[in-house]
């Protein structure tokens, strides 16, 4: 199985999207999308621009906008201990309201997550998640989603609402965006060629 994905993503890898500047767009240099196509050739012309950091909205999830503690008071002293690693390592990559405000998810998921936000910190050389660190946030993830998301859930559903209606404005704001970058164009069939 495994073998099976790994081949898999390496034949992905050696397709690409490929586009080229349509010389009659305007100033603004907007790439079209209706002729994008696969290609393993170079890519004609530069890829679409990304956006500038400056101009993106710091909050990415309606998450991002709740608290960024989390009141353990009544937890287990386990889960105090716990919540220590979960405001450190949550921290690192990405806001803790983020964490705090995320949806039930199962301790599969925060596993296969862990191990994910573990890889991009070794790339950005901070470490990876040392493995007791792991199954003290597994721990704490599942206990404090079962206390503040599930047992009490009527007050964590009106707390996402009010997120979510917050958030609408940043959303708009990154659609638009989105909207007005650059698209990818694709490659033009060539000429007495089939489609």
């Amino acid at each position: 199985m495994f073998t099976a994905a790994f081949v898999l993503l390496g034949g992905c890898a050696l397709f690409r999207w490929s586009g080229y500047r349509d010389p009659a767009a305007d100033a603004t240099g907007r790439w079209s999308a209706v002729e994008l196509a696969l290609s393993t050739a170079p890519a004609q012309g530069r890829p679409p621009a990304l956006p500038q950091p400056e101009q993106l909205p710091e909050t990415l999830y309606y998450a991002d906008l709740g608290p960024d503690t989390i009141d353990v008071s009544d937890y287990p002293a386990q889960q105090k201990f716990n919540y220590r690693f979960f405001r450190v390592q949550c921290a690192r990559c990405h806001t803790l309201a983020r964490a705090v405000s995320s949806p039930v998810q199962s301790r599969a998921y925060w596993h296969f997550h862990l191990i994910r936000m573990s890889l991009r910190s070794r790339l950005k050389h901070e470490g990876p998640i040392p493995p007791d660190q792991v199954k003290a946030l597994l721990d704490f993830l599942e206990y404090d989603a079962r206390v503040r998301k599930v047992e009490d859930r009527k007050r964590f559903e009106e707390q996402t609402e009010e997120l979510k209606r917050r958030f609408e404005p940043t959303l708009n704001r990154l659609l638009e965006h989105l909207q007005q970058s650059p698209q990818p164009r694709l490659l033009a069939p060539e000429a007495g060629g089939g489609p």
